[in-house]
């Protein structure tokens, strides 16, 4: 086993490199024998472990990172950032910062599109995180509120109505009314929460005023081809038309 101790001519200001080491040889160009060893035995094993992928014994030190890559994408579309992506995958942020931004002294900048498979195999085990996961002020997709959104105003609840009943600001429901692609977390949940509560139940108020209110927006509905309550799954999503077929 090589003897380690600090190399005194290391000049890097986050870490002191030691002789005996590939890192030595390698980043401090130092030229002892304890470093020349080291840089020829990691050589040496290098060699050893691309024999072993090219026969099929092992996986290759360095895998294709699109798989991950698109999986890391996939959770943030769903709401996670990327450094919380990497601490739930138990790995250092700064290992998936360069596979999707790159890094701009390396590889012309570009993003990496190799990695471990330990890197690999982490990012992808990490779940899409469920609505409930993720803190109230997310932005997140708004198909399913907006859709929800639209189905009431099938069954005649205007926008401040919801917005009253849902007990959220009514410019949140006026954005998603216009089809805003984005949302929060605490709208989508407030929606789904009064959808829940009101998809069978058509406003029928008893004023004059009221009923004209909801005639209008039942008609605005009717007229943008918004879905009704029933077009909509669980999720908030219109359900596929089924094959006449």
């Amino acid at each position: 086993m090589i003897a380690r101790h600090l190399n005194a001519a290391c000049d890097h200001k986050r870490v002191t490199h030691m002789h005996g080491t590939q890192a030595s040889y390698t980043l401090d160009k130092c030229r002892c024998a304890l470093c020349t060893m080291a840089a020829v035995m990691a050589e040496r094993l290098r060699r050893e472990h691309r024999a072993q992928a090219r026969w099929g014994v092992r996986e290759a030190p360095y895998v294709d990172a699109t798989p991950a890559v698109a999986h890391v994408r996939t959770l943030m579309a769903a709401g996670l950032g990327w450094k919380k992506i990497a601490r739930r995958a138990g790995i250092d942020p700064s290992t998936v910062y360069p596979l999707l931004y790159g890094r701009a002294d390396r590889n012309g900048g570009k993003p990496r599109t190799k990695c471990r498979p330990a890197t690999r195999d982490a990012l992808l085990a990490v779940p899409v995180p469920a609505i409930e996961e993720l803190e109230a002020g997310r932005s997140i997709d708004s198909t399913p509120s907006v859709n929800r959104v639209h189905a009431l105003a099938r069954m005649g609840y205007s926008a401040s109505m919801q917005a009253a009943l849902a007990g959220i600001e009514h410019q949140a429901i006026h954005r998603l009314w216009g089809g805003a692609p984005m949302t929060t977390v605490r709208t989508h949940n407030a929606m789904r929460a009064l959808f829940s509560r009101l998809w069978a139940t058509p406003n029928t108020p008893e004023t004059w005023h009221a009923k004209s209110a909801a005639t209008r927006t039942t008609r605005t509905a009717e007229r943008n081809a918004w879905p009704a309550p029933l077009d909509l799954d669980d999720d908030g999503y219109i359900e596929p038309l089924e094959d006449a077929a």
